[in-house]
């Protein structure tokens, strides 16, 4: 007869073991971007006009070796499409400064690395992105994604596959109305993480 044993995984540092289901034994887990929330290291910024040919939101990520997961979601009253320009500029003192909300509220440190710029020289400023800038050059557009709509009740889109920003880059994430002025709300989402490899 062969023995069935239950097997643990037990965290070698801390000593924790993961935690079993009671009714079925099975592991309980999170998704890693989930994880991240309860780390305190997950945020989301967002723009939203009653009216407009297009909004955006504008940053710049650090240097250095920690790097910005981001994931994207939007509604508008219209067919409309979402672009992700990665080396867009933009011009100075356009736009307005938003700080991005940490999903963990009683984070610390509570506030993003991605960096807002109004005044250039270039002078990114920590901690912040820009809604609705004037933009320049739309550099290189990485995606574009269509939200098609019969024009009466609109529509909802996401880009659930997450895009690992590059460092010391500016990115500038446009929806744009495909029917002339419209309600339009984008959502950003993003984890800051450093590879430990």
């Amino acid at each position: 007869m062969t023995e069935l044993r239950k097997n643990y995984l037990t965290d070698a540092t801390s000593g924790r073991t993961a935690a079993l289901d009671g009714m079925t034994d099975a592991i309980q887990t999170v998704t890693y971007e989930h994880h991240e929330i309860h780390a305190g290291s997950s945020f989301h910024a967002q723009v939203y006009s009653g009216s407009a040919s297009a909004v955006n939101i504008a940053f710049k990520t650090p240097s250095g070796t920690k790097r910005a997961h981001m994931i994207f979601s939007w509604s508008s009253a219209s067919s409309s499409h979402l672009s992700i320009l990665e080396g867009a500029t933009w011009t100075t003192n356009t736009g307005t400064v938003v700080a991005p909300t940490n999903q963990k509220r009683a984070a610390s440190p509570g506030a993003s690395m991605l960096l807002e710029d109004k005044t250039a020289t270039p002078a990114f400023t920590a901690n912040g992105v820009l809604t609705n800038v004037t933009i320049v050059s739309v550099g290189v557009a990485l995606r574009e994604v269509y939200v098609f709509s019969d024009r009466k009740v609109g529509g909802d889109g996401s880009h659930q596959a997450e895009i690992i920003l590059k460092p010391d880059e500016t990115y500038v994430m446009v929806l744009t109305s495909d029917d002339g002025a419209k309600a339009l709300v984008l959502h950003l989402d993003w984890y800051e993480h450093t590879d430990k490899i």
